[in-house]
């Protein structure tokens, strides 16, 4: 039986386009020993793991919009193999084609020099967004420089944003948070 974590919700980076049936659906994959479900809209990619899978219950393939919706509603452990069995229900797992390889759309790991983290708030973020009357923002990140040429992450100025739509010349900033690793 395997679960999804408590409060992921995957089917918000699937596609809402009824052209693209690959990309609607969820894919559930096999990664090594641990199994994960992806979802992407060809602008944004989740990948969530699986909890709780056991030998022979679950099986790489497709999780239909309408199944995708039942397991992030679900509490309870399912079932993935010719279909997807939620509480009694069983979703079809159609072969919808060739799903994409997932794996060569992550960047490969800079060196640890070239390497910074920093955290964003998505509801600030979002919200910066809306006060500029879009829902799609550029950000700049100034990392200006020391005179050895580096800025550590903990003297990072806030970044600025511009809507890429909505309201001409308006401008924000939004401050990174510290990331507790």
């Amino acid at each position: 039986m395997a679960r999804l974590p408590k409060g992921v919700k995957p089917s918000k980076c699937a596609s809402k386009d009824r052209t693209r049936p690959v990309l609607e659906a969820g894919y559930i994959r096999q990664n090594g020993d641990k199994w994960q479900l992806e979802t992407c809209d060809s602008f944004k990619l989740a990948v969530v793991p699986l909890k709780g899978v056991n030998e022979g219950e679950v099986s790489e393939g497709f999780v239909t919009p309408e199944a995708l919706k039942a397991l992030e509603k679900t509490r309870s452990e399912w079932i993935a193999n010719g279909t997807v069995d939620v509480e009694g229900v069983s979703y079809p797992r159609p072969d919808l084609g060739r799903y994409p390889n997932t794996d060569q759309l992550w960047p490969q790991p800079p060196a640890e020099a070239d390497k910074f983290e920093i955290g964003i708030n998505a509801k600030f973020l979002y919200e910066l967004a809306q006060a500029m009357g879009s829902d799609e923002v550029k950000l700049t990140i100034d990392l200006g420089a020391n005179k050895q040429g580096k800025r550590p992450t903990s003297q990072l100025r806030p970044m600025t944003a511009e809507p890429l739509r909505g309201a001409y010349g308006a401008r924000g900033l939004i401050v990174p948070i510290k990331v507790n690793v």
